[in-house]
């Protein structure tokens, strides 16, 4: 009787899967076919093919960047969706683009993009004008709702070097109707192009363009070895044998990819329209990716070590920051904006195996612009969102505003009344315990945190190398975030005037604790823009060291990076009790 149950419950364990096997192969055919209807703005005798060759590396679906879907929506409601949604109702300041076209001022657009265990928050985009960071303490940034209408602000993924248009995405939450790409004049409110595709993963990974939209590169849906080629001016398309990770040179006639050989990355530069080879560089790097073709003549990517961009004139690399990713170039060439932070680009390279990196690298972390005329390297004070993480800031792109633009009529980030908190962030554990003024406890670092694949190859080291690194912050106000169902305290990194620090060595709970871990015997303590001091400490004393800088300096924050260490009698784990900080 138990093996016949059992033959049985066997059975309906097959038979379910089979159904299920069915349900998805079906589902998949259905994708598949829908996915052959794409429909285009431009008339049937437009759209051409370009022929086939086999000089590209096809990118299959687990490559692409993949988003969670949307919850289904109830279609069956009398009240029938508008799709796309209506952008009508708005108005915008004439005076705030660049009409004319007098390029006398432009501004850097940047997205808080949600970090650490706050991902479920929305992301905010805003404008930074560079020539007021030197001159003003914080709080200057500008809201986008001054360029871009808050109607429109959910869809848009990139927003014209002119300013005035835009290229919006809406996705539909179901397959029920087409997702669509428009390029839409934001001024004059109305749509110069639109493209319907059943392509379910739009975003700029796979969607390219040249800096004032006039160009496009689109996905086509369900053949991931072709693009879309679209002249938006001109109202055509060519379908093109390319590959989604292709960008576009801003006159539309040529495309670059960065390809696989040897498994070394290349960087290819061909005729659009003909698929011709017209330069072949190889950029000596396990991974690469292309963020921007400059006006300049000079393609900007970045790799594991960091930011560069291939000068098509002169033929050769130049290397524009290392250890900093996805960077963006000014209309004029000076400068380039960047960033690193602990989870800096795709290859996550401050973590996953490669902790020397972060213990190297992570008290520089945040949005930095350089002028590559005097090398000049220019930080963004980060945002910081409480306890919970931070919000990371990313360079989208640069525009042109009015030239009577006002900074302070479109406010973004306002300070607000409250007490001044401090932050302390680490490299191995939690670095509050610092700035807790408690005794009884203290950051330690951390054997176990460290990733199996780096012990394999190098000796654990106590704890040199590691840091610790303290911001002051202030809470601010940008009702784009603190307006969501939970109070969502954001604070905003203040300038600090130091002439020093204090701090408690060692596991200070008792003597004995105090022996029998790790204490520091040299640190280096390192200010923002790289000015450092190195101290040697005393052993043996539960009590305070003050750590003089002799000058007073001023600083967005203060990095204390462990250089020696005494050894415990039990324990190898490098402690930390307390650290203060002497203001002016």
């Amino acid at each position: 009787m138990k093996k016949i149950k059992s033959l049985l419950l066997f059975l309906l364990i097959f038979i379910i899967a089979s159904c299920s096997a069915i349900e998805n192969r079906s589902s998949l055919d259905s994708e598949v076919s829908i996915a052959s209807s794409t429909s285009y703005t431009a008339n049937d005798d437009t759209l051409g093919t370009r022929s086939n060759s086999d000089w590209r590396e096809r990118l299959s679906p687990d490559e692409l960047e993949i988003e969670s879907q949307k919850p289904g929506m109830d279609t069956s409601t009398e009240d029938p969706i508008i799709w796309p949604p209506e952008k009508t109702g708005y108005s915008v300041n004439i005076n705030n683009y660049d009409v004319a076209g007098d390029k006398a001022k432009y501004l850097l657009r940047v997205e808080l993009r949600p970090g650490g265990d706050i991902h479920e928050y929305p992301k905010v985009s805003y404008f930074i004008d560079l020539k007021e960071i030197k001159n003003i303490e914080g709080f200057y940034e500008i809201s986008e709702s001054s360029i871009v209408p808050k109607v429109i602000q959910p869809y848009v993924l990139r927003v014209s070097e002119d300013g005035k248009k835009a290229l919006l995405i809406y996705k539909y939450p179901t397959k029920e109707k087409d997702n669509i790409i428009e390029v839409f004049d934001i001024v004059n409110q109305k749509v110069i192009y639109q493209y319907k595709t059943q392509y379910r993963y739009l975003d700029k990974l796979c969607i390219k363009s040249s800096p004032n939209l006039e160009y496009l590169l689109l996905p086509t849906s369900g053949e991931y070895d072709y693009s879309v080629f679209v002249d938006v001016i001109n109202n055509k398309e060519l379908k093109i044998y390319t590959s989604p990770r292709d960008i576009i040179s801003p006159d539309g006639k040529k495309t670059a990819v960065i390809i696989t050989t040897n498994s070394k990355k290349v960087l290819q530069i061909r005729d659009l329209l003909t698929g011709e080879l017209h330069d072949e560089i190889k950029l000596n790097a396990e991974e690469a990716y292309l963020t921007q073709w400059h006006p300049s003549g000079k393609i900007l990517y970045y790799t594991i070590q960091g930011s560069f961009f291939y000068d098509i004139n002169r033929k050769e690399i130049v290397p524009i920051g290392q250890y900093f990713y996805e960077p963006v170039m000014s209309p004029d060439g000076r400068y380039v904006a960047y960033y690193i932070d602990e989870e800096a680009g795709p290859f996550f390279p401050l973590y996953y195996g490669r902790h020397w990196l972060y213990k190297e690298c992570g008290y520089n972390q945040g949005l930095y612009v350089k002028d590559l005329l005097t090398n000049e390297l220019v930080q963004i004070a980060p945002i910081y969102a409480s306890e919970y993480g931070a919000y990371n800031m990313i360079p989208l792109e640069w525009i042109y505003v009015g030239k009577n633009f006002d900074n302070e009529a479109n406010r973004f980030c306002f300070p607000l009344e409250s007490d001044i908190s401090y932050v302390a962030m680490s490299s191995s554990n939690d670095g509050s315990y610092v700035i807790d003024g408690e005794i009884g406890t203290a950051w330690w670092e951390d054997f176990d945190y460290l990733p199996e694949d780096e012990l394999e190859f190098s000796e654990y080291d106590g704890g040199i190398g590691e840091w610790i690194k303290i911001y002051k912050c202030r809470q601010v106000k940008i009702p784009e975030i603190d307006l969501t169902h939970f109070y969502f305290p954001t604070y905003y990194l203040e300038p600090m005037r130091l002439k020093g620090i204090k701090i408690i060595n060692g596991y200070a709970k008792n003597k004995e604790i105090y022996k029998a871990n790790n204490r520091v015997k040299k640190v280096e303590v390192i200010l923002t823009d790289g000015t450092s001091y190195i101290f040697d400490l005393k052993d043996n004393t539960l009590d305070f060291q003050t750590l003089d800088f002799g000058e007073t300096v001023e600083t967005r924050d203060v990095t204390i990076k462990i250089l020696d260490i005494y050894e415990g009698s039990k324990f190898n784990d490098t402690c930390i009790s307390e650290i203060e900080l002497i203001t002016d």
